[in-house]
């Protein structure tokens, strides 16, 4: 089989990696401070101006939407073409926002792309190609296992032509930033089905709707990931009308696999070095000090008991086959000592023993349990 890249998907390899060198890498450290400032001033929410720069630069440059395949909006590519885009893009997590190509835009202006009517497209679909408001995915929820989604217990009700919706739900990456204008939202709309697959649908919630609560933002090993980051929102009697929700009918397996099989190509830093993949760097330092710790821990002991042994045989009376047996019990007890410190050491502190055990937090959260 031939695995060699088109020339199309060459070129765009090299124009990302120079507009990478030469406008992403340098604003990282702009990107940061200005967040930090943003925190300090006490809304980390805030959009950057930085990212809007950017933003404009790469849509200049012809390098936007590249994630939408076969449309008039994108550049067409298959999702193989598009992977080893997502590799150059992976290398910053600045970068993919920048090309609007991040997560869960992506998936969610796919399934507009495919589903919506053109009215809504016009009004949230244009924006989102545009760049001008971003979006959130409204699936897992708090009090199931939502791995399996046939679990979500969230409701849509019709009541003439409103749809009405109860529910809670978590980890809605993008619900917190204030540009978050549009949800799709998974429910259970034919809880009697006998096929669990035909229970739910999916329908558009405009954020602003009274009802639709942010509740909070939620941390991922205390970083709550701002200016994006992922919120728990609440929908209390939530009230959208037929036209403007759209039920996707029965047909909500088919209409999210789009946003589950791109949205991981956005989520996932591509063919980069485990260690160097978001905060698995910050991992990989805690059990690299771990270690040390652990062999610090085992030399300290190996050092210690010797050492005390020998000062007590050096107040006694020794010689001959006594100080023989006592050299013995030494190196036993030094190797004992030693032993039972790495034993110990190992109960109290975890260490990762396989390459793999090192996952990007992104990964683990879309892998088929």
């Amino acid at each position: 089989m031939d695995f060699s890249y088109s020339p199309k998907v060459v070129d765009l390899q090299k124009r990302l990696t120079a507009f990478m060198e030469e406008h992403i890498y340098p604003a990282e450290a702009v990107y940061h401070h200005e967040v930090a400032e943003n925190r300090k001033a006490g809304n980390p929410w805030q959009p950057t101006k930085v990212m809007e720069e950017l933003k404009a630069q790469a849509k200049a440059a012809g390098l936007w939407n590249l994630f939408l395949p076969e449309s008039k909006y994108g550049a067409g590519l298959t999702n193989l073409e598009y992977a080893p885009l997502c590799e150059i893009m992976g290398r910053s997590h600045v970068a993919p926002e920048a090309f609007n190509c991040s997560a869960p835009d992506t998936g969610n202006m796919e399934t507009l792309v495919r589903y919506a009517t053109e009215e809504q497209q016009q009004r949230w679909l244009l924006p989102l190609l545009d760049g001008t408001i971003r979006s959130a995915f409204a699936m897992t929820e708090p009090a199931v296992a939502s791995s399996d989604a046939t679990n979500i217990e969230a409701r849509v009700e019709r009541d003439g032509d409103e749809y009405v919706i109860n529910g809670r739900k978590w980890w809605t990456s993008g619900a917190p930033d204030p540009r978050c204008e549009i949800l799709i939202f998974m429910g259970q709309t034919d809880p009697s089905n006998p096929d669990a697959h035909k229970r739910q649908s999916m329908i558009l919630v405009p954020m602003k709707t009274p009802g639709v609560k942010m509740e909070r933002a939620l941390s991922v090993f205390g970083y709550d990931h701002a200016p994006h980051g992922h919120g728990e929102v609440s929908f209390d009697n939530v009230r959208v009308t037929v036209f403007e929700g759209t039920d996707f009918a029965a047909e909500a397996w088919r209409v999210s696999k789009p946003p589950v099989i791109d949205g991981n190509l956005d989520d996932w830093n591509l063919k980069c070095p485990i260690p160097l993949i978001g905060r698995n760097q910050l991992q990989v330092l805690n059990n690299r000090m771990a270690l040390a710790m652990t062999w610090l821990t085992i030399l300290g002991t190996a050092v210690l008991v010797p050492n005390t042994l020998a000062t007590i045989g050096g107040l006694l009376p020794l010689e001959g086959s006594s100080l023989t047996w006592f050299l013995y019990v030494i190196l036993f007890s030094t190797l004992a000592s030693t032993a039972l410190a790495w034993w110990w050491v190992s109960k109290k502190i975890y260490l990762p023993t396989r390459a793999d055990e090192f996952v990007p937090v992104n990964e683990r959260r879309h892998r088929k349990r």
